[in-house]
């Protein structure tokens, strides 16, 4: 990758030509574009180059990245763009994807060293040919002679002790502290209130530290450490991702290039004997390196074939007619409490039971099997119903099982029995695994799975409008349960990889760093008294 720099000077201009990754301009000895400036931190921001262009990125300065004008954290460099940081000044001459990133600097400190430095070589070539070179005569004692009898110098130290122990003792009050505040607190931190009714954002006790800065201890106080960085050999600090006092809304938010600085090289950060996965070493977006998806088994003992209930024909449903079933059918969306909105677990009653009922006596033509009930269930219904126990026909489980166990058992039956066997061989063996335990048929419950990536959180609410086939497609010519019908990653570049000139989507559009589940404590800790106290 290479940047191109033109530094204007008084004699002309000045190009340097720059081979890096990453340009980083900073205060540091590391930094390509250096600045003395104490405006400027170390590492105050670093241009890096990505597939649609490049992005200036602030690395957590106090002083701030200034792009036309305006604070950013990252921003996308644009033909005509003017960067402020501290006492540079750069304007970008041009910024297209694929070619050298020119910049052309103007640096006030640099202009006026460089016509200084000019003055002083003209004077060394008039001395090298002979001629004389005299200094200006400089009065220093008329230059700071004070011209009012009463403003001499003690009263000039006076005032100015005055004025600072003034200072000393606005600042040192909880209430003065805020005017070292680079900026507003997140939403979160403003909201969350000590044992006093006070925010904890106006207390700076709260999570900083006396000469040290912000401590993870005092972040921990409230927020559950963090899980995900348990593989690396440096602690890494809580700031060094969310850096408070930016005036953002939501401190979680994070922009890509976190997680890049790691994930571009994993195996440099992480502990020593770590076994990480090849394809897990090396990522820089989900368009590039992102490695395939990976699914668990499925080892659900339910047979259920999708082609055969999804064929374009229709299939027969409880009036003898074809019907046209789609996915919508068994899956119907519907919305969590916690706004989520998701297909809904498949349940008999709901989804199978019109189509696939349990009826076996011809004199009851209403009387099903309880579905979901033990061995002793089934066989107590049929024999009970086949032995003329019309009372229980068409209750609910639940009322069969008391009403079996409180009435006196109905004597076994050599029909009962073998009534009941032939229901659980007929009925229950077309979608379950039948199995003898102490003498009965029982039926193996299945084991539907939920969750199946468990390092992301995924949610159909932004893809409701998605057709399942989509994303599902091997769902229409899958004949067995063990078929995983999942989307492969292939199947997701088309709206998160950047292709139909959308934008590469961010990390955390499906990963979270932190476990939601154990995020925030119930307990807020007041650093001042040293107990912990309920939020408010």
């Amino acid at each position: 990758m290479t940047f191109v720099l033109q530094r204007v000077t008084p004699s002309g201009s000045v190009l340097t030509q720059i081979r890096t990754d990453a340009l980083r301009i900073g205060r540091g000895t590391n930094a390509e574009l250096r600045s003395e400036n104490p405006a400027v931190a170390l590492e105050h921001a670093v241009i890096e180059s990505g597939a649609n262009g490049y992005v200036i990125v602030d690395r957590g300065s106090i002083t701030g990245t200034y792009v036309n004008g305006k604070p950013v954290e990252s921003a996308r460099l644009a033909k005509g763009d003017r960067i402020d940081i501290g006492d540079l000044k750069l304007e970008v001459q041009i910024a297209e994807p694929g070619k050298p990133l020119f910049l052309q600097i103007i640096s006030a400190p640099a202009a006026g060293a460089a016509i200084g430095r000019k003055k002083q070589i003209e004077a060394e070539e008039k001395l090298a040919a002979g001629g004389e070179v005299r200094a200006r005569a400089v009065d220093f004692a008329g230059a700071y002679r004070l011209g009012r009898p009463y403003l001499s110098k003690i009263t000039l130290i006076a005032i100015l002790l005055i004025a600072a122990f003034v200072v000393i003792a606005t600042v040192i009050t909880p209430a003065g502290r805020t005017a070292f505040m680079p900026g507003g607190v997140s939403s979160a931190h403003a909201k969350v209130r000590d044992a006093r009714g006070e925010s904890i954002g106006s207390d700076c006790d709260a999570c900083h530290l006396p000469w040290r800065g912000v401590s993870n201890a005092r972040c921990e106080n409230c927020h559950a450490k963090h899980p995900h960085a348990a593989a690396l050999a440096d602690t890494l600090e809580c700031a060094s991702c969310h850096p408070e006092h930016r005036g953002t809304p939501r401190l979680a938010l994070t922009t890509d290039s976190w997680c890049i600085d790691c994930h571009r090289d994993v195996r440099s950060r992480a502990k020593k004997g770590v076994s990480l996965a090849g394809n897990l070493q090396h990522i820089t977006s989900f368009a590039a390196q992102h490695p395939e998806f990976t699914y668990p088994l499925d080892d659900d003992t339910l047979r259920f074939n999708h082609a055969l209930h999804l064929q374009r024909s229709g299939i027969f449903n409880e009036a003898g007619e074809r019907e046209v079933l789609t996915c919508m059918s068994c899956h119907p969306m519907v919305r969590s409490t916690g706004g989520r909105i998701d297909p809904a677990p498949v349940r008999f009653a709901q989804h199978c039971q019109r189509c696939h009922e349990l009826t076996f006596d011809p004199r009851f033509p209403h009387a099903a099997v309880p579905h979901g009930g033990d061995p002793g269930l089934v066989y107590g219904f049929v024999m009970a119903t086949h032995a003329g126990g019309g009372e229980i026909v068409n209750k609910s489980a639940d009322e069969v099982r008391r009403i079996l166990a409180t009435h006196p058992p109905v004597a076994p039956d050599a029909g009962g029995l073998l009534l009941a066997e032939q229901v659980v061989k007929t009925k229950c063996t077309l979608c379950h695994l039948v199995v003898r335990s102490e003498g009965k048929l029982a039926v193996t419950p299945p084991t539907m799975r939920r969750q199946w990536l468990s390092h992301t959180t995924f949610t159909h609410t932004p893809h409701r409008a998605v057709d399942c086939t989509q994303c599902h497609s091997a769902a229409l010519s899958s004949i067995l349960t063990s078929d995983r019908l999942l989307p492969q990653r292939s199947a997701c570049l088309a709206c998160h990889g950047g292709r139909a000139g959308r934008g590469v989507s961010p990390c955390m559009t499906c990963h979270e760093y932190h476990q939601r589940s154990n995020r925030v404590s119930i307990d807020v800790a007041d650093s001042r008294r040293g107990r912990p106290t309920g939020i408010q």
